[in-house]
């Protein structure tokens, strides 16, 4: 039933759904302007056309039994009693279908806007969305206007799962993907440098970042302190290092996230690694590294004491091997101050070059 005509006193329109798939039912008065609101001096609400008592307020919420009713709503004024309005509806109706509606898609620094729809028998729907709670795998609600979650990852994008909730009903599920466009402008460049060394399991060695504006630059990973930041995921870290690898030919691995650091520092013009160590007895030191593509992704293989790094991903160049020399005096310290340079790589940002120096 469509609301009647007001008969005397301000314009005002009942809104709410006439349908509802609970029990639970909610109304609200709405009028032209709050100044016209502010002149209402008592609001009365009937229910099947009778009155409500105690519900002088501009809402109306309640559980009610299921089935077809009426509400009615009235306001009084200086000139007195208005009109009754009413509007018919339908609570605990079942539902054919219930989807949540919006967007794919939503980048990372925007926003989105989601409901609840549910479809009747009839072909008709309504607007259920203020019956449900609504979560996300990645990102959180405030009603339906969703915000995405932080990128960690430096990926183009990411799927993330929505959930319509409601106490004895079935979720309500629906996929979506999260882009962010300031990742994408770095498709093309490398994301993870792997570097391996080889045939000396006696070796004091750390890897670290030399760029004065990136947090925690010249924090060491090395063995026992195999991430840094320390508590990252392995996908988030800066620098991820392996304990001593028992193998024959590769006994240890820095990893450096170049992905995490462009787009953490977008204004950098280039980054900076080190791998630093002493062995037990100076010598030639071989190795190889490699470049992996940008949407690769750091991982950590096996536990404390046998960590190694691997990654997620395409290689993003062929393997380049390299020849040096490691200084003796290994005695079981990490300290930058007491470590020789091994290896030191500069990424070019704006010419997506790496360098590499060995020591002499």
């Amino acid at each position: 039933m469509a609301n009647t005509i007001c008969l005397s006193g301000p314009p005002f329109s009942i809104t709410g759904n006439q349908s509802f798939i609970g029990q639970h039912v909610g109304f609200q008065l709405s009028f032209d302007s709050s100044a016209e609101q502010d002149t209402v001096k008592a609001y009365d609400w009937y229910l099947d056309g009778n009155l409500i008592i105690d519900q002088n307020q501009p809402g109306f919420n309640a559980t009610l039994s299921c089935g077809m009713h009426t509400i009615g709503a009235r306001v009084l004024t200086d000139d007195g009693w208005s009109g009754v309005k009413t509007i018919g509806f339908q609570n605990c109706r079942p539902a054919v279908s219930t989807i949540i509606s919006g967007p794919d898609s939503v980048d990372e620094h925007a926003i989105g806007t989601y409901a609840v729809i549910a479809t009747f028998s009839d072909d008709t729907s309504a607007d259920v969305t203020d019956e449900y709670t609504l979560t996300s795998t990645d990102g959180t609600f405030s009603a339906g206007v969703f915000t995405p979650g932080a990128n960690t990852s430096s990926v183009a994008s990411r799927q993330a799962t929505l959930t319509a909730s409601k106490p004895g009903f079935a979720d309500v599920t629906r996929q979506i993907t999260i882009t962010d466009a300031t990742v994408q402008q770095y498709d093309q460049d490398p994301g993870i440098l792997v570097v391996d060394l080889f045939n000396n399991t006696t070796l004091n060695v750390i890897g670290l970042v030399d760029n004065a504006e990136v947090a925690n630059n010249h924090v060491a990973a090395y063995a026992g302190n195999n991430f840094v930041p320390a508590g990252s995921q392995p996908q988030d870290a800066l620098v991820l290092a392996s304990d001593a690898i028992p193998q024959p030919t590769l006994n240890w691995r820095f990893q450096f996230n170049i992905a995490k650091l462009l787009t953490d520092y977008p204004s950098s013009p280039s980054f900076t690694f080190y791998v630093k160590g002493r062995g037990a007895s100076a010598g030639p030191l071989s190795g190889a590294f490699i470049l992996k593509t940008f949407a690769s992704q750091m991982t950590m293989v096996n536990s404390g004491g046998a960590n190694i790094p691997s990654v997620t991903g395409s290689n993003l160049n062929t393997i380049t091997n390299f020849a040096g020399n490691v200084a003796a005096g290994a005695n079981g310290s990490y300290a930058e101050a007491d470590l020789t340079t091994i290896l030191k790589f500069i990424y070019d940002v704006a010419n997506k070059s790496l360098s590499c120096t060995t020591t002499p």
